[in-house]
């Protein structure tokens, strides 16, 4: 059975800081590529515990920018 997610349509939808499997709807990224990427430095992301966290500032930023994944 496959759960479906309700998809992202505006960035007032998302938290100020949020989690890794909102960044994989965001971003149209599996997470574990993403988790990759938040190791190697090459996406802003921080660890609370266990569990990485992407502040929506610096996302959006790095959207801007082009942020390369």
């Amino acid at each position: 059975m496959t759960i479906k997610t309700r998809p992202i349509k505006s960035w007032d939808e998302v938290p100020v800081v949020f989690d890794l499997p909102i960044l994989s709807r965001l971003l149209g990224r599996t997470p574990e590529g993403l988790i990759k990427k938040a190791q190697k430095k090459e996406i802003p992301a921080f660890k609370i515990g266990v569990e990485w966290r992407f502040e929506k500032a610096a996302i959006q930023e790095f959207i801007k920018n082009g942020g390369n994944l």
